[in-house]
């Protein structure tokens, strides 16, 4: 279990404005570290409403999200990199009168010793309506992680791979 020495506690809210079980609600959860009072992960729901559009285009979503993880995580944000690529999932929340979605996700992956550790890092979700931050996650292992000294290359280690091991 990778948080095995790790407590989190997980707190929901609920807004109805109008008390009424018929209204629309808005949501937040968070995650918080139960030692350290770290914020680990949230999530805010808005209604949907589709006379609103977006405002924000990628390259504009991306500038908020590292703004925000800058002021947010900033002692992290210095150990991580983006993730581009088709793992960069991008949700096409698009009505008929927009070419924009809605909602982009941008990944940053954990960088340790110049090595990217995948699976390690943050998600950040932003409202391109709402032009804000409203999903946060981070997976972040408190592990000491080895010395590099006396470790050998990758093209080393595909030589050894294909000689000792091979390929069928």
């Amino acid at each position: 279990w990778r948080y095995k020495d790790e407590l989190f506690w997980t707190l929901r809210f609920r807004y109805n404005p109008a008390g009424n079980e018929e209204e629309i609600y808005k949501y937040v959860t968070v995650k918080i570290n139960a030692k350290t009072g770290e914020i680990a992960s949230f999530y805010i729901s808005f209604p949907y409403n589709e006379n609103e559009k977006p405002v924000d285009d990628r390259e504009a979503a991306k500038a908020a999200v590292e703004d925000f993880l800058k002021r947010f995580k900033p002692d992290k944000y210095q150990l991580v990199e983006l993730t581009e690529g088709p793992e960069q999932p991008i949700v096409p929340l698009i009505t008929a009168d927009t070419e924009l979605p809605r909602l982009y996700y941008f990944r940053y992956n954990r960088i340790v010793n110049g090595i990217p550790f995948p699976g390690n890092g943050f998600t950040v979700g932003y409202d391109a309506v709402r032009q804000m931050v409203t999903e946060f996650n981070m997976e972040w292992y408190n592990v000491d992680f080895p010395s590099l000294e006396g470790a050998i290359t990758e093209e080393e280690a595909n030589k050894a791979l294909f000689r000792d091991i091979g390929l069928e």
